[in-house]
């Protein structure tokens, strides 16, 4: 799945999700795009860098900070009064075919996410972006359906990364080789990568993390900047969550640390309080979702496709959407012990989240599998239109029975082993090495 793409004079930040912009300009009557995601994943950065290069005219309205476009949206819903009321405060804009209105934190006017179903087949184009979209879209009964084009921009994936740190070129067709071959990564270059998915792992792939590591490679400086990201969401949960549901959204986020440090990776509500069940949890949980700040994995009941005719919505998992914040949650100083291979009790958990991370990267449906509590497939997607089981193992360890017997079970012709490990691959059973992520 990966594809290397060449940095363009010294804009190392590059983002898959660039072209995704480029695409949905070059489309004939283009809707305004309506953009999700976390907040600190990049969203302002992209749009700004893609209007600049796109547009002569970039208008951008902050509904957190413009209170006088706020209330004139409030107020009406005609474009022609909207425009009006702007040039009334900014005479000499210009509103054309080379003009970009950039609506940014459209979450906090409800009546700005209805009114883009107003600005469909303007000769402007126009992209909205905000970081809690998706609850705020729970929230509004008049959501512009089919009157909006919507995409969600995650955290920088581990190629994204890689490009960051300019590595080369020749190493990525030189990995793709060996991952299509199924031979192995010469030694040197394997360490090298395992080094780099460790990094990948500390530092995560919110851009502003991952610009200062490049600058500096501090690590405490790293950590520093995460810790005021996760202040950021806490202030989220505060300003955005309604009543008791802060406290209770609250305490589900502060305990995705303790429940991926379980054997059983399950999503336990009695791990928040005494007592805790899905009818007192499961409002606050759906809030953490809307933000983006987690993802849930559910879990299946049966290998067979479709799967999606399979799943057990009351039985999941939670990752974080940043692997890198979840290290900073974590009071010990755990990405000292994953880069130095110390790390013994929360090691699963976080492989399992960063591996989730990167698989979303590709696919859009993931779930997990289990047999009667006798054994797991860590994750389980769909390759070329086949059910394919995954296998994560944090140690050099990769003995596992549950690969072996779920592929027996359901005839499966393809399943993936990883780990540290360097590549081995059978008839049917891949083991590559965690970076070769890159290409699943």
């Amino acid at each position: 799945m990966c594809y290397y793409k060449k940095i363009q004079g010294d804009d190392t930040m590059y983002r898959k999700f660039d072209d995704q912009l480029i695409a949905w300009k070059q489309k004939n009557n283009h809707l305004p795009l309506l953009i999700k995601g976390a907040r600190f994943v990049g969203k302002r950065y992209s749009v700004l860098k893609f209007a600049k290069a796109n547009y002569e005219h970039v208008i951008e309205i902050n509904f957190e900070q413009d209170m006088y476009m706020k209330e004139v949206f409030e107020q009406t819903r005609k474009v022609e009064d909207i425009i009006a009321m702007y040039q009334l405060q900014h005479p000499e804009t210009i509103f054309d075919q080379n003009t970009l209105l950039f609506l940014d934190e459209i979450q906090s006017s409800s009546s700005a996410l209805t009114s883009l179903k107003f600005f469909a087949n303007q000769d402007f184009d126009v992209i909205a972006s905000g970081s809690l979209l998706g609850v705020s879209i729970a929230h509004t009964t008049s959501f512009p359906v089919g009157y909006v084009e919507m995409v969600d921009l995650h955290a920088m994936d581990f190629e994204e990364f890689l490009i960051a740190n300019q590595i080369p070129e020749a190493i990525f067709k030189q990995l793709k080789e060996c991952y299509e071959k199924g031979t192995m990564v010469m030694e040197p270059l394997h360490k090298k990568m395992m080094q780099l998915f460790k990094e990948y792992i500390v530092v995560g792939g919110m851009p502003a993390v991952v610009k200062e590591y490049i600058t500096s490679k501090n690590f405490d400086k790293v950590k520093q900047l995460q810790q005021q990201i996760l202040n950021a969401y806490y202030a989220d949960i505060v300003k955005y969550g309604e009543g008791s549901e802060k406290i209770k959204a609250h305490e589900c986020f502060t305990s995705i640390p303790k429940q991926l440090a379980k054997d059983n990776k399950k999503f336990q509500y009695k791990l928040l309080k005494k007592g805790g069940n899905a009818r007192i949890y499961e409002s606050s949980l759906q809030w953490l979702f809307d933000s983006g700040l987690i993802h849930r994995l559910y879990r299946l009941d049966t290998l067979e496709e479709p799967m999606e005719a399979h799943i057990d919505l009351s039985a999941f998992k939670v990752y974080f959407h940043d692997t890198g914040l979840l290290l900073a949650m974590f009071e010990q100083n755990v990405g000292a012990m994953i880069l130095q291979d110390d790390l013994l009790i929360y090691k699963g958990g976080i492989f399992e989240n960063v591996v989730y991370q990167c698989l979303q990267a590709h696919h859009k449906n993931i779930y997990y599998y289990e047999y009667r509590s006798q054994y797991e497939i860590d994750f389980v997607i769909y390759d070329n239109d086949r059910v394919v089981p995954i296998e994560v193992k944090s140690a050099g360890n990769t003995k596992s029975k549950s690969l072996q017997a779920s592929m027996e079970r359901f005839y499966l012709t393809k399943g993936y082993k990883l780990s540290t490990n360097n590549t081995n691959v059978n008839e049917k059973i891949k083991c590559y090495p965690l970076y070769m992520l890159l290409f699943i």
